[in-house]
């Protein structure tokens, strides 16, 4: 049985024995505690103060946005894509009959906007896990770039 070496200094003896059936299990069970002790002195990263705002893929992936989510989110923007076509703007009404579920989704992306824009202006009014947004960047600028009106007017 062929075992990869490791630094000595990782090598714990488990017996003073030299025969050569406890000298292989000695070295099986070395390989196995310095693996496992590889893993614990991985040096691990701490954010910086002055380090420079997360990367949209960083963003989402701190917000914890699924592949699945993510197929979903592009399904209705199509739909909102194409309701803009057929009637020149992005202002769908809370009752809209046609596709009930788009009337939905367009208002949980104002909610999630606001939470978002509350959360960076530091509403002092609700604690900080109550107020963060899953909301990206990126998805809001996906909305921005098709005219999607955030506080649209009372009859919508």
């Amino acid at each position: 049985m062929q075992i990869p070496t490791t630094p000595s200094h990782l090598l714990l003896p488990t017996s003073f024995d030299h025969d050569q059936n406890n000298m292989e299990a000695q070295q099986q069970h070395n390989f196995v505690f310095s693996s496992f002790m590889d893993l614990l002195l991985i040096p691990k990263k701490l954010p910086r103060e002055d380090q420079a705002e997360d990367t949209v893929e960083e963003e989402e992936n701190k917000a914890g946005i699924r592949l699945f989510q993510e197929k979903q989110w592009q399904a209705q923007f199509q739909k909102l894509v194409q309701f803009k076509l057929q009637h020149g703007h992005c202002c769908v009404p809370h009752s809209y009959s046609r596709d009930p579920t788009l009337a939905r989704w367009v208002k949980r992306q104002r909610y999630q906007y606001k939470k978002k824009m509350s959360y960076k202006v530091g509403d002092t009014t609700t604690s900080r896990s109550t107020t963060q947004s899953t909301f990206s960047t990126r998805r809001i600028q996906e909305l921005e770039a098709i005219g999607f009106v955030w506080h649209p007017p009372s009859s919508a």
